[in-house]
């Protein structure tokens, strides 16, 4: 072995994946569950990463913390002392420890105690002073300073120690220092602007022809931990000396960091891999993922190689690092790893567990926006507006939150991962204005229908005009009514984007209309005050905001440009994600949306269940906002269990074809916004399905018009029976008929702002027909909350609640009893 590869092999982190090197005698296979990628979940992390922290914390040594007491050739250099212990203080911070835990405090208060040597060390130190308060800065700027003045300009970096002459270099040391150095201008610390131009000169000059970046410069092939370390510095010196550069949409020409960054993210996504480290296997392979997730998150990309880097690189940290129990509710940090074959061989580091604590933790946190992108389209005029937008937003929130590009070509359930879409361009959308589709033709007979059957010229159930080929807006429109909210933006000064995003929405929804908001609407107020008036344009469903757009005003641009002094760009743009995320309650990462509403049991049915019973489900049209969360019902009718005695059919009708049904439908919806008066027909027709034995659902989606207690009291004065709230009825029980127990509703956060009243209790209220109910009325929202997505100014319960209540509700319908209050 040469000088070279031993002083590599014993530095601090090379150490960290050579771990064949000190095996134990293999074990047999474990019999007990492997997770793959696709069945994660966030309470899966979780679970994990409070493990890897009880691990570390049980590794700590009585005074040298997680240094060793003595030092050899296993663990590395001497010169390195104080780096394994700042390793694990700063995957611990990381995780969301506090400094003030006593199990940490005193590693911490250990660090100030050293006189560091080695550059590795002196790196990871300064990112723990750069996680602590503010009477750690003097700790902070001192440390800064030792690494600048390491910095050698011979060779554009540094040696293993403070050599500020030296000519070796190489691009991992490259990367921690920068990063430590990144950490610490984030914290205010003033770093030359030199020093970023000489470090983003080393690595352009080193990246290898195909993209992607060696140890050292010496012709050797790229591999994975160098190449994120390139792209990870590079993202960084883009946004310290480069922020300004995409100002200008006119431009066309990309800087060298910008085509480096291209080519860099090209090998991503031609070599990832999460099993093992492109181009040296196991080799630095913990090493390797935490740089995959600084790419990740800096680069905003979910996937490489269209494959989700997270989720894939946590499941195989998962299988290498411990054993799930039998139902995978809790999981063991083994001593040994897990090789490919189920063998156990190799000692499980403290290297390998830090590592994997920041890659799990920081890559675990939720996404707060997705930035759509358009092929084609100029959709990244400003590569580091959304970026710079979720910085900010982590800081003003005190919260690790994250942002990712999606295509307008992936399935927009994908995008529900983030509770805003943002698309921002210079350019008319492609779907927009194209004359082969007739798209034009087809906005103009959709208002038209829509206003004729608004003003009673057309009938409520003649068919609708039929919409060109569209599949990007079709999926927007999907998007938009599983619960989502885009935010679209112009670039520049030209208005085309704008023009081309509200015939967009008319195209979308012919029935609802463009307008202008006024000054004192919420995205002015709702977190921070805006103190600049912007022409924001929204398109509403009556619930809420479906799309909010500054046509003009180039908002991306003033995120892309991080020296600005005016804020009032962030303030709006926090507000606008405190609406969508409810108040910063976004998903987990790996939520899924699709899952389950409620996870506890049902109530025992009063006999057994020998089949489920079909029920028709009429939704009511009539000439108003008949139907605002048009997926809801669609998604609470797939999640019905398989087991339940019961199974929905959907149609949407108006009241005048009871006329001529042949069957009469089990159940009735009407939902709405605001106050509505059916006409003298439809209510003779209502109150005869009624008197017959029908059943009728009402409900005032959004939980803030006056829907429901408008038909409340038409229907209990043609009736002649007031109504009255449900409560020991299995409707609300669940009892006898196989439903939920929803005595205790869970209401969301903007209820008890709505409303002054605490009660627990689910507030339907009933109306009997010839002694049973048959009218149920939800003054609360059930629709919106059925979505399963954030967003403020909700007034009604969880999805918990609202699948519970209403799964009750069909079941009611479907049982033979029918029992009285």
């Amino acid at each position: 072995m040469n000088a070279h590869a031993r002083t590599l092999l014993l530095t601090l982190f090379a150490t960290t994946v050579v771990t064949l090197s000190f095996a134990r005698p293999c074990s047999a296979q474990d019999p007990r569950p492997t997770l793959q990628p696709v069945q994660l979940t966030d309470a899966h992390i979780d679970t994990a990463i409070a493990a890897l922290i009880e691990e570390l914390y049980d590794r700590q040594q009585p005074e040298t913390f997680w240094d060793p007491p003595e030092w050899n050739d296993i663990h590395g250099p001497a010169s390195q002392r104080g780096g394994y212990t700042a390793l694990i203080s700063f995957a611990l911070l990381q995780a969301g420890e506090s400094y003030q835990n006593p199990r940490l405090n005193g590693a911490i208060e250990y660090l100030t105690t050293l006189e560091l040597e080695g550059t590795y060390a002196m790196a990871l130190r300064t990112m723990v002073w750069a996680k602590l308060p503010p009477k750690y800065e003097r700790y902070l700027k001192a440390d800064t300073t030792w690494l600048l003045e390491g910095f050698s300009r011979r060779s554009s970096g540094w040696d293993y120690e403070q050599k500020p002459f030296t000519q070796y270099a190489d691009n991992s040391i490259r990367q921690y220092a920068a990063l430590a150095l990144w950490e610490a201008a984030k914290r205010g610390v003033d770093i030359d602007p030199e020093f970023w131009k000489a470090l983003e000169g080393a690595y352009l000059a080193s990246q290898t022809p195909d993209g992607g970046w060696n140890y050292r410069d010496n012709g050797e092939p790229a591999y994975g931990s160098m190449t994120t370390a390139g792209l990870a510095t590079l993202f960084i010196t883009q946004d310290e000396l480069h922020a300004r550069a995409s100002r200008d949409v006119r431009r066309r020409k990309l800087t060298p960091n910008e085509l480096a960054i291209a080519r860099g993210l090209d090998w991503m996504q031609e070599n990832f891999r999460a099993t093992e480290n492109p181009g040296r296997g196991s080799l630095f392979y913990f090493y390797y993922l935490y740089g995959v997730e600084r790419v990740g998150l800096a680069s905003g990309y979910a996937t490489f190689g269209g494959r989700d880097w997270y989720r894939e690189g946590a499941a195989e940290i998962l299988r290498q690092l411990g054993t799930w129990n039998a139902d995978t509710t809790s999981w063991t940090v083994n001593r040994l790893l897990r090789q490919s074959d189920g063998r156990l061989e190799g000692d499980v580091r403290l290297q390998h567990l830090a590592f994997s604590l920041m890659f799990l933790s920081r890559g675990r946190a939720p996404v707060a926006i997705n930035k759509a992108s358009l092929s084609p389209g100029r959709w990244n005029n400003r590569p580091r507006d959304a970026a710079n937008f979720v910085r900010a937003l982590s800081t003003s929130t005190e919260s690790e939150l994250n942002w990712q590009i999606v295509s307008l070509n992936d399935d927009p359930s994908s995008w529900l991962s983030a509770p805003m879409l943002y698309l921002a361009s210079d350019a008319s959308l492609p779907a927009v204005g194209n004359a082969q589709n007739n798209f034009w033709t087809y906005i103009d007979e959709a208002r038209t229908f829509a206003e004729g059957q608004a003003n009673g010229t057309v009938a409520l159930d003649a068919a609708s005009p039929t919409p060109p080929d569209m599949p990007q807006l079709d999926a927007i429109r999907t998007y938009l009514e599983r619960g989502g909210l885009l935010l679209a933006m112009g670039d520049g000064k030209r208005n085309d984007f704008g023009t081309s995003v509200e015939a967009a929405g008319r195209a979308m929804y012919p029935n609802y209309t463009w307008r202008t908001l006024d000054k004192d609407h919420w995205a002015y107020d709702l977190h921070v005050p805006v103190r600049r008036s912007y022409k924001l344009r929204a398109l509403s469903n009556g619930v809420r905001e479906l799309i909010i757009l500054l046509p003009s005003g180039d908002f991306s641009g003033l995120l892309q440009d991080r020296t600005k002094k005016n804020t009032q760009h962030l303030n709006l743009g926090t507000n606008l994600y405190f609406y969508a995320s409810e108040f910063n309650r976004p998903h987990p990462r790996l939520a899924d949306t699709e899952a389950p509403y409620v996870r506890a049991s049902r109530q025992p049915t009063s006999r057994p269940i020998e089949q489920a019973r079909a029920i028709d489900v009429m939704h009511v049209k009539y000439r108003g906002n008949w139907n605002p969360e048009p997926h809801a019902w669609t998604a609470l009718c797939a999640a019905i269990p398989a087991n339940a005695m019961v199974d929905a059919r959907q149609s949407h009708r108006p009241l005048s074809s009871l006329d001529d049904a042949d069957e009469r439908p089990d159940l009735l919806v009407l939902r709405g916004v605001d106050e509505f008066t059916l006409p003298a027909n439809d209510m003779k027709r209502l109150a005869t399905y009624l008197r017959d034995g029908g059943t009728v659902f009402i409900e005032t989606v959004g939980g803030i018009g006056s829907f429901a207690s408008a038909l409340e009291a038409q229907l209990s004065a043609t009736l002649e029976s007031p109504a009255s709230p449900i409560r020991e009825h299995p409707i609300v029980t669940g009892s006898t008929i196989g439903g939920f127990d929803c005595t205790r509703a869970s209401y969301r956060p903007f209820t008890w702002q709505h409303r002054a009243s605490r009660d627990i209790a689910p507030r339907v209220r009933g109306i009997e027909v010839n002694g049973r109910i048959a009218i149920i009325l939800s003054p609360d929202d059930c629709s919106h909350a059925l979505l399963r997505q954030p967003c403020w100014n909700i007034s009604g319960y969880t999805s918990e609640t609202a699948y519970g209540l209403l799964f009750n509700v069909l079941s009611y319908v479907a049982s033979d009893e029918t029992p009285s209050p």
